[in-house]
């Protein structure tokens, strides 16, 4: 007896988000960058903690994974890292305030280590603001500095110089 080969198509298919959600949830649309910022906001809305910028409790993101489901993991880890390099949350770190869920329950205070850290992740970031104001001010500067003759602007006028001496023929002094 001859075997024939048999092909068998099927078509796997996974659970869509889009089914899943609930009516009141919205869909995150964009980029990963974009999608992660505006599930922050949602977070912020939602939760005190966040709202009010206090340090969260260590593995906060399994919590967060379990209460959103349908948020993919990259996207709350992306919310995650944007709220946490914030300077307002760095700030809170550094002044010591404890721990807390993200429904505002305490949970442990801040470890000497995590405060120390957070004070140089706040000053590289403020170092770096700061850096980037005062170029945008010499920007704005060479920007606005007026040349001479300057004739699309009437406020700035030629200089005035004074006239070549005609003594000398061959040459003009000013």
């Amino acid at each position: 007896m001859k075997r024939v080969p048999c092909v068998v198509k099927a078509v796997v298919t996974r659970p869509s988000a889009k089914a899943s959600k609930s009516p009141d949830f919205p869909e995150l649309e964009g980029n990963a960058a974009i999608r992660a910022k505006t599930f922050l906001e949602i977070l912020r809305k939602n939760h005190v903690a966040m709202a009010e910028l206090l340090p969260l409790q260590l593995e906060v993101n399994k919590v967060l994974h379990k209460v959103y489901p349908t948020v993919p993991h990259k996207i709350i880890n992306m919310a995650l890292y944007y709220h946490t390099s914030s300077i307002g949350y760095l700030e809170n770190i550094h002044k010591g305030y404890g721990r807390f869920t993200i429904d505002k329950q305490f949970v442990d205070n801040i470890s000497d280590e995590d405060r120390e850290k957070a004070t140089t992740l706040l000053k590289q970031i403020k170092a770096k603001l700061f850096k980037q104001a005062m170029k945008s001010k010499t920007d704005a500067r060479k920007m606005n500095q007026p040349r001479s003759g300057n004739v699309a602007n009437p406020a700035y006028p030629p200089r005035d110089r004074p006239q070549p001496s005609v003594q000398y023929k061959g040459r003009r002094t000013y």
